[in-house]
């Protein structure tokens, strides 16, 4: 039987839902895996809170082991770059989020200092995290000054290394993934690269969930820090449209893939708690959309 790797952060992860009441049965990976599962073996190694290099590290992992292979399916999201896979305690792995990296200014920051205290109370995670980077901010910030340009273009490497991947061991790459648009380059570039063996797709995942909400809503909320109720950051309907994407992708039916969902919820249907602090202005988040999600 083939296999259905599936690589990225929360928009991919359904662990983090495995001891959550009323956690709806429609969630597009689970109806996926059921309409599925008699053709792949599913595997989701996706963690919350991750980025590329931890995603590609599990993928470099399997190619290591000869566990690739041909008509295999490899689903990723290559979330932010600036999510480095720093070296930690294994429990903070996927909470390294919270450390992030300004490069216009040239600085890092941390946002577990704007978390409401009820939060860290239920997460000691998040004060490690603080203590973590109150201990090597230094460090950080030297790393991301020295590698400014790598972890910048570090998803568009990326999206050529799998498509080479996709080329050499004659597997499907289905891809989602988001590219500074301080970059000369955009998802629409990429667009061309897809056949039948490599999709890449023109929505930014971040865009979806922050398009979701009401246009006239939005300024109010971006830019800041913000606590998602909903599973994986979309709401139920936009669960419906995603397995239907991905089922037209997986049949490479480009040509007639379903839009999402727009402009239909309430800021506080979707967030329990939004910071009054700004990480970036609401207009770079309105034009190109760096979230910050955390579940409660």
């Amino acid at each position: 039987m083939n296999k259905f790797l599936i690589l990225g952060d929360s928009y991919f992860d359904y662990k983090i839902y495995r001891n959550v009441l009323h956690c709806p049965t429609n969630l597009w990976m689970n109806q996926l895996n059921e309409k599925y599962q008699n053709q792949y073996k599913f595997y989701n190694y996706a963690k919350s809170g991750t980025g590329p290099q931890y995603a590609l590290k599990i993928l470099n992992s399997w190619l290591e082991k000869g566990m690739i292979s041909k008509n295999d399916i490899l689903m990723i999201h290559l979330s932010n770059p600036d999510r480095i896979d720093f070296m930690c305690e294994p429990e903070l792995t996927g909470h390294m989020n919270q450390i992030s990296f300004d490069f216009d200014k040239m600085k890092s920051h941390c946002t577990v200092g704007n978390t409401p205290e009820d939060l860290m109370l239920k997460d000691s995670r998040l004060k490690r995290v603080k203590l973590f980077y109150e201990e090597f901010q230094n460090e950080i910030d030297f790393s991301f000054c020295i590698f400014k340009n790598e972890i910048l273009y570090m998803n568009l490497n990326y999206i050529s290394f799998l498509y080479t991947i996709s080329k050499l061991y004659n597997v499907k790459v289905i891809l989602f993934a988001t590219i500074s648009p301080a970059l000369p380059i955009g998802l629409e570039n990429f667009i061309n690269l897809n056949y039948e063996n490599f999709f890449i797709s023109k929505y930014n995942l971040f865009d979806l969930s922050f398009d979701e909400i009401f246009d006239e809503e939005k300024s109010s909320v971006a830019g800041r820090l913000k606590f998602d109720k909903r599973f994986n950051h979309f709401s139920c309907e936009n669960h419906e449209i995603m397995l239907e994407y991905i089922e037209k992708v997986i049949k490479n039916d480009y040509e007639n893939l379903p839009k999402f969902k727009k402009n239909f919820k309430s800021v506080n249907e979707i967030f329990s708690h939004v910071t009054e602090h700004r990480r970036m202005t609401h207009e770079n988040e309105m034009n190109h959309t760096k979230n910050q999600f955390i579940y409660e």
